[in-house]
């Protein structure tokens, strides 16, 4: 099973849990600008090779992205992939609700229209400015949530090139979703056109802090979920929670993948 994971705290001591990362996977680091992200990935791209990045953007003030954002930081943001890219970048843009700021939802809204023709232009100009794209999104309750999801602009279709990532953390989804969740990620993931990754966690908190922490038996079961129904790419929320539980639990998913390929 390939395992990535998410880093939204980029600090020295985060990041020196890459020291426990043996098999390659892909790191998606938060940072406000590609120049900050290359600095702070820069020192490792030579102690750890086999890590791949990806840049997560993080907006000064609207922090994720979504058509309630600052128009002004969206703007900023085009323009900072737009630069010249010639070896080529993959990002995360994480597509959620301002809930950590609720007033972007009334002072946004007029701009809600424009916002969503920036953010889908990012995925229409990607290919042109070497960019791949990955989407964090929701996850999924229905087809209804998702036709109101792609209505306002936090997940898109098939006719966008990216892969998704289903924020799949059962530590923080109320216990009695938890079947239907499964039920909406496996038809979900059964009749999508992108490749998928499901997101899982959180085994360290973010931005709010407070966000339930999943046990290394959990994240066990989880993982367990995945691999007997074939879906083979997680991203765990967030690097800087790993310790020797979480590690043990991973390798032993990461081994029986190498097993089953031999």
């Amino acid at each position: 099973m390939q395992i990535d994971f998410f880093e939204e705290f980029p600090t020295v001591e985060n990041l020196e849990k890459l020291s426990l990362l043996e098999s390659p996977c892909t790191v998606y680091l938060a940072a406000h600008s590609v120049d900050e992200f290359r600095q702070l990935t820069a020192p490792w791209r030579e102690k750890a090779p086999h890590i791949s990045w990806s840049f997560w953007p993080l907006l000064p003030d609207s922090y994720w992205i979504s058509p309630f954002s600052f128009p002004s930081e969206l703007r900023q943001l085009v323009e900072d992939l737009q630069r010249p890219h010639e070896e080529g970048l993959e990002i995360l843009l994480d597509l959620e609700l301002p809930l950590r700021a609720p007033r972007l939802f009334w002072k946004n809204a007029r701009h809600f229209l424009r916002n969503r023709r920036h953010i889908r232009g990012v995925f229409e100009d990607a290919s042109r400015h070497h960019i791949q794209i990955a989407t964090a999104e929701y996850p999924l309750f229905g087809s209804f949530f998702q036709g109101l999801l792609n209505q306002l602009g936090l997940a898109y279709d098939a006719h966008t090139q990216h892969h998704t990532i289903l924020m799949f953390y059962t530590s923080i989804i109320p216990t009695f979703l938890h079947k239907l969740s499964q039920r909406s990620l496996l038809h979900y993931c059964k009749h999508t056109q992108h490749p998928v990754k499901v997101g899982l966690g959180t085994i360290a908190t973010g931005i709010f802090g407070n966000e339930p922490i999943l046990t290394p038996s959990s994240l066990r079961a989880d993982l367990q979920f995945l691999q007997t129904h074939g879906i083979h790419q997680a991203v765990i929320f967030r690097l800087g929670g790993l310790d020797d539980e979480y590690m043990d639990v991973i390798r032993s998913f990461q081994t029986h993948s190498a097993h089953t390929k031999d």
